[in-house]
């Protein structure tokens, strides 16, 4: 339904992520887009959920750009897979758990988002409450990675690594390459996104 919309790639990112974020409870989510220089993150879209008070984190995150090498979304990023903190309080390389942005968040998801053969940049989501990984939601993200890819090509940044260079990076760490969207799992991913 988001690719029918005929929403522009702002919007659409939006949507994907109100989709995502509504179906698997979490209360916050935000889509970061690579931007120069190499391994600089922008913030391109936020969705927060309406019966949250989280509107001081959405206002510091849309404004926001990170060096990767500043929070876990570097590991998303440049090793091109999931990154679940059950409790980003505890984790002292994520600064925002910290209170920086006004609300101390504990669960948090970060993926990458691939699209035309390249990372295009990560999809991160926040929860209040901790969240101990769900191995299930694990074994699909990267599929939504590429599910967001395809919602987002109108939101791409020019200067995103391409996915040989995410893979050299795997490789060089002994990891499997991504695999490819199985069109069963696009169907799945609609159902639950509806």
């Amino acid at each position: 339904r988001v690719l029918r919309s005929g929403d522009g790639g702002p919007e659409r990112a939006v949507r994907a992520l109100q989709a995502f974020g509504r179906s698997l409870r979490w209360e916050f989510g935000a889509l970061w887009r690579s931007v120069p220089p190499p391994d600089n993150l922008r913030c391109a879209a936020t969705w927060r959920s309406p019966q949250s008070d989280l509107q001081q984190l959405e206002e510091a995150t849309r404004h926001a750009a990170f060096p990767a090498a500043l929070e876990p979304l570097r590991r998303a990023w440049l090793r091109g897979e999931p990154t679940w903190i059950p409790d980003a309080t505890a984790d002292p390389a994520f600064a925002r758990a910290r209170g920086e942005a006004g609300q101390a968040m504990h669960g948090w998801l970060g993926f990458p988002v691939w699209g035309r053969g390249r990372a295009i940049g990560v999809a991160e989501l926040l929860s209040r409450e901790v969240r101990q990984p769900d191995g299930g939601l694990l074994a699909m993200i990267e599929d939504f990675g590429h599910l967001f890819g395809q919602i987002l090509e109108g939101v791409e940044a020019p200067d995103a690594p391409p996915v040989a260079e995410v893979r050299s990076l795997r490789q060089a760490a002994g990891e499997p390459p991504p695999s490819t969207v199985p069109a069963a799992f696009r169907d799945l991913a609609g159902a639950i996104a509806a």
